[in-house]
């Protein structure tokens, strides 16, 4: 399976929407719950949110079911969140690397938010 970064933001934003934890199957219109279990392990593994493993011995592709987001996850959906911004980290990272190099593009938007707020 592809991942689709789009669907990896969709799933951040869920998130940070939710006050409580979630502790189901996230459901999300036009996405299987397959798709969604698999970015929601990418996710995981990325450090970017926590999430509890569901994968079941029938399912060759890993299922987690998101909880929250994790430090990391909130600073990296700041710099995405305006759909403007992702647009603008689509074209100047994603693309032009012919995919996506997600530490390349971490530190990239942790350096732009930086850059914004003069923080160092």
């Amino acid at each position: 399976m592809k991942r689709d970064m789009d669907l990896a933001r969709i799933i951040l934003l869920d998130l940070e929407q939710n006050d409580i934890p979630r502790y189901e199957q996230l459901k999300l219109d036009g996405y299987d719950e397959e798709k969604i279990g698999y970015h929601c392990y990418l996710l995981a593994q990325a450090g970017l949110i926590v999430a509890v493993d569901a994968t079941d011995t029938e399912n060759l592709l890993p299922n987690y079911i998101p909880s929250h987001l994790t430090w990391d996850g909130h600073e990296f959906l700041n710099g995405i969140k305006a759909p403007s911004d992702w647009e603008r980290i689509k074209k100047s990272v994603i693309q032009p690397a012919g995919g996506f190099v997600f530490s390349f593009a971490k530190e990239y938007i942790l350096h732009e938010l930086k850059t914004r707020t003069g923080i160092s």
